[in-house]
């Protein structure tokens, strides 16, 4: 049972012990703040990074090396315990004893904001603006080596990069921090690092995920998406079309039913509809429960999300066959009053849509005596337009433009051409 209420104190009696309980808040305070920041000062602004109060200026590896902002709190690391925090700059929580209604004793735990800003809500990662980039295992684990020179296993998070103890500062130290960087992408348990065994060699290099796929790792070309990873994968792993998501333009853009193709390094992807040249291009996968992407060493590829492709579909192909003009200056297709064969008559293709606009080809030609290449459009040519040649690029950028942009020109193309050649000719944006 609860025991009997207590008798309410008299005034008499009620003030010596507020007095006490006051004396006993300050001690209260002392003890829990020193003793839970090791008797540490305030932190404060030197050399434009938080260091401590009298301890001495910013030291790159001993300090936290975190930039000063008087908006936000501050804080230096223990040393002994990585990716803890040791002191904030603007005070530290306190222990305060008070009276409760039924005159009992309760303690509250409180911030000491002496400079408005309450103490960061959690532990901190020590900065990482001075590590070295050691090994990406995915967009969530990573081995780097610290600024102090030792090699360490970091995990983000909830958005914030948490870091382990110091593995060491060997070759040898830094391959188990990579490779326990692997095992926790993998959802493995970690190795000690110390006394476990690890796998030999280097961990295996990421498959394709988001934010670790470069540039080049996902290109599309009419009907087909082309997905690179930087090693081989497992040909029997097909998932189903509908565990890839393709946007074009931000428009869904289905698989084709059977259009998922592995071969070495790459998968292939058949869409339902061409890609045009200049459309926005993005691909996703959700790993499924059944059949999911493998690597060829059994892990599973993970999810991604709009990864952005490389569009390699040209706004315009054409074969051009090569006419001469009556003078015999320039050769190539031109307008109709230039020579008896026009580039209407002379390419396969000239005219061509690009972002809802129609561009009709006026001029390919090449000069004999100067061998410069000029390009005419009814429109306004873009300058994010590159003429392609057989194998030779010319970047509209590059050009000298003329009558309201709609005449790209190019000098010295280092090569000629001959009546009635057969020339392959694309525009890609």
């Amino acid at each position: 049972p609860p025991p009997p209420p207590q008798p309410r104190l008299a005034n008499s009696t009620r003030k010596p012990l507020v007095a006490l309980l006051v004396a006993f808040a300050a001690l209260a305070a002392f003890a829990f703040t020193t003793g839970d920041r090791a008797n540490a000062q305030s932190v404060v602004c030197s050399g434009g990074h938080w260091v401590v109060n009298g301890v001495g200026s910013y030291n790159p590896g001993a300090n936290s090396g975190i930039p000063c902002d008087q908006s936000k709190p501050g804080w230096i690391f223990d040393g002994n315990n990585p990716g803890h925090i040791k002191w904030v700059y603007d005070g530290d929580r306190v222990a305060t004893p008070y009276l409760d209604s039924s005159g009992n004793v309760r303690t509250a735990i409180r911030e000491v904001q002496e400079q408005g800003n309450k103490r960061p809500p959690v532990n901190q990662p020590r900065a990482t603006d001075a590590s070295a980039y050691l090994y990406q295992a995915d967009r969530n684990n990573r081995a780097v080596r610290g600024a102090d020179g030792q090699c360490y296993r970091e995990q983000r998070i909830s958005g914030q990069w948490r870091r382990s103890g110091a593995y060491g500062a060997t070759a040898e130290a830094c391959r188990r921090a990579a490779w326990n960087a692997h095992f926790r992408a993998q959802g493995q348990p970690t190795v000690n690092p110390a006394g476990g065994t690890f796998p030999d060699g280097p961990a295996p290099k990421p498959l394709l995920q988001a934010g670790t796929m470069g540039a080049t790792g996902a290109t599309v070309d009419g009907l087909t998406l082309t997905l690179t990873f930087n090693q081989a994968l497992d040909g029997n792993s097909l998932p189903a079309p509908g565990a890839f998501r393709v946007t074009v333009n931000g428009a869904r853009r289905s698989v084709a039913s059977g259009g998922v193709a592995i071969s070495g390094m790459t998968v292939t992807l058949t869409l339902t509809s061409a890609v045009r040249g200049g459309d926005t291009v993005r691909v996703g996968y959700t790993k499924p429960s059944a059949s999911p992407l493998r690597g060829a060493s059994g892990f599973p590829v993970e999810t991604f999300t709009n990864q952005a492709v490389t569009n390699n579909t040209p706004i315009w192909s054409a074969t051009l066959t090569v006419a001469q003009s009556s003078t015999g200056t320039y050769r190539g297709c031109f307008p109709s009053t230039a020579v008896t064969t026009a580039c209407s008559n002379s390419l396969t293709s000239s005219s061509f849509v690009s972002g809802g606009t129609t561009y009709t080809v006026v001029t390919v030609s090449l000069t004999t005596s100067s061998a410069e290449v000029t390009l005419t459009l009814d429109r306004a040519i873009s300058q994010d337009w590159t003429l392609h040649i057989g194998n030779q690029e010319f970047s509209v950028a590059d050009a000298t433009l003329s009558s309201s942009d709609r005449t790209a020109t190019w000098a010295n193309a280092g090569f000629t051409w001959t009546a009635n050649q057969k020339v392959q000719l694309r525009l890609t944006r």
